[in-house]
């Protein structure tokens, strides 16, 4: 689990507080772009990277997607992005197009449908897409 290095304590004490992740989950700091954080993960790659509401703030768009390039490079993972609709403000909109338009260069983009997603938890403003590495 990676954010912010001030909230790195409380990442820990989630996991703390979840037996059954406390050997299988770590917390650490990584700051989107910075190339230093990225490359710790190429010792022991992810399977999986899941990334939840972060296509919101103009200035992160490209360091994200960049992030993502580089960390599912180091195994070709897949990556699950969940993201809040708010297209009804045109800088929101602006700001989710510039995602769509960086992430298409670097992989293969499936938006997955609300009723794919488990009843409890979908919501029509809220989206889920897979990412994949382009060349998978």
């Amino acid at each position: 689990m990676t954010d912010l290095d001030r909230l790195v304590p409380l990442l820990n004490e989630s996991i703390s507080l979840n037996e059954s992740l406390q050997h299988r989950v770590k917390a650490q700091a990584l700051h989107w772009g910075d190339q230093d954080q990225i490359e710790t993960f190429s010792k022991n790659p992810p399977d999986l990277i899941l990334v939840a509401d972060c296509v919101y703030y103009e200035a992160s768009i490209e360091p994200l997607v960049d992030t993502l390039a580089s960390l599912s490079s180091f195994s070709r993972c897949p990556i699950l992005l969940s993201y809040e609709i708010r297209d009804e403000f045109e800088e929101k909109r602006a700001v989710k197009e510039k995602f769509f338009e960086l992430a298409r260069k670097s992989f293969c983009i499936k938006e997955f449908e609300t009723s794919d997603c488990h009843q409890d938890y979908a919501a029509d403003d809220i989206k889920v897409l897979r990412l994949d590495p382009i060349g998978d």
